[in-house]
């Protein structure tokens, strides 16, 4: 499957188990009997990760760049999908039981997931700190002795520890706080509660964010204006979109 990982980006890759555990090898494009005469692929989803899965507001219904994916490929397969909402934490323990055929949700190619799981990598992404335009916060360092919030469930707050490590500790300063979420909406809304000084979250996450709620104010949180600081050199502007890159991503 090529280069897993690199240090500043990383692979994201549908996770499989139950249709490549059939007895015989399988040839591209053909599905396990069972699928076949079914005529369905059962996939499990955590839809809070915009634009790669989220439910539209205006329809409740499932959107994004994997759902599309997903429905291609069915296409192409000559099945359904039938989709079912979980909780991030319980992809994997859903596919290592069987209660579903893959993973196609945001989730990480990374080393330790492949003693249970196979991938199909499709892009590549990386997590950056952010917070919110008001932030006194110019630089990285700046986060050391403050709260990082992310999704407890997924490989961030090692990687946030990992960089607290080296960048704060290392150099005699506090350590970063992590402070977890249960889903990216959590945590973001932690952000603009002000319960938490920055966050982390992956590059083509907060893009999406930033488009859609730059300059909304409300009388219960401040203006969602987001934006990512580049370098201990270089102060970004509010509406920056420059990376600061982390090692992974969930």
């Amino acid at each position: 499957m090529g280069v897993r990982m690199t240090a500043t980006a990383m692979l994201r890759g549908a996770a499989l188990i139950g249709l490549l555990s059939t007895a015989s090898p399988l040839a591209a494009g053909q599905l396990p009997d069972a699928v076949t005469k079914a005529g369905v692929l059962h996939l499990n989803v955590n839809a809070t990760y915009p634009p790669i899965e989220y439910k539209d507001p205006q329809t409740d219904k499932l959107v994004g760049l994997d759902i599309d994916l997903g429905e291609a490929l069915a296409k192409r397969l000559g099945v359904r999908i039938e989709w079912t909402e979980v909780a991030f934490a319980q992809l994997m323990p859903a596919l290592q039981t069987g209660r579903t055929d893959f993973i196609l949700s945001g989730l990480s190619d990374l080393p330790t997931r492949h003693e249970t799981m196979d991938f199909i990598d499709y892009l590549k992404s990386g997590a950056q700190f952010y917070t919110l335009a008001k932030s006194p916060l110019q630089a990285p360092e700046d986060l050391c002795g403050k709260k990082v919030g992310t999704i407890r469930s997924t490989s961030f707050p090692d990687e946030i520890r990992k960089w607290s490590a080296q960048h704060c500790e290392a150099q005699g300063r506090p350590a970063i706080e992590v402070i977890g979420g249960e889903n990216t909406p959590d945590v973001r809304t932690q952000l603009k509660q002000d319960r938490i000084d920055a966050a982390v979250q992956g590059s083509e996450n907060i893009p999406f964010m930033m488009s859609q709620e730059q300059g909304v104010s409300s009388r219960s949180a401040p203006p969602s204006r987001w934006f990512i600081r580049a370098s201990p050199s270089r102060r970004a502007t509010r509406n920056s979109a420059t990376p600061w890159p982390m090692p992974c991503r969930r």
